[in-house]
């Protein structure tokens, strides 16, 4: 894992105890960590819903169509909540590994398009019932392993589609 920004510091700030004082290291830029990429809009109906989804489990906002997943911060655990309320949302059931191939806003869309028209057989299309107690079901299980156990369980579930 590499970190998303660095802050170049003179000296860390030490609390009367000599140990790093986290409440007054400096905040990364987060222009900086987006680097020069120009934001650009979200144009079709599915990206719209997708910026909406992504600002959630990224908690940040604005999100442009060219923007990576990863890049703003998301990782495998947030990778598992996105593709939940994906399912929710678009009533289609993606592999995790979807958003891996297709990290960008638009990619991502364009796979979902592709699932929904079906050009990927063994993924069934969910009935929105279906889908909100899925995703319900998976969060909750989710919440309760910790974060060694979920990075495990996605490293099982990406071998065993390789």
């Amino acid at each position: 894992m590499t970190p998303a920004a660095f802050v170049f510091l003179d000296h860390l700030p030490l609390t009367p105890s000599g140990k790093i004082n986290r409440r007054e290291l400096p905040a990364p830029d987060s222009e900086a960590m987006l680097g020069e990429a120009t934001y650009e809009p979200p144009r079709t109906a599915e990206e719209h819903r997708l910026v909406e989804i992504w600002g959630t489990v990224l908690r940040r906002e604005p999100i442009g169509r060219n923007d990576n997943f990863f890049e703003l911060g998301g990782h495998s655990l947030l990778a598992t909540q996105l593709i939940s309320r994906v399912r929710q949302t678009f009533e289609v059931e993606l592999p995790l590994r979807t958003l891996f191939d297709s990290p960008t806003l638009s990619e991502f869309a364009s796979a979902i398009d592709r699932f929904k028209r079906n050009e990927s057989k063994e993924l069934p299309k969910l009935t929105r019932l279906e889908a909100e107690h899925r995703s319900e079901n998976l969060l909750a299980r989710i919440d309760e392993l910790s974060d060694e156990d979920v990075a495990a369980l996605l490293n099982d579930a990406l071998a065993e589609r390789n």
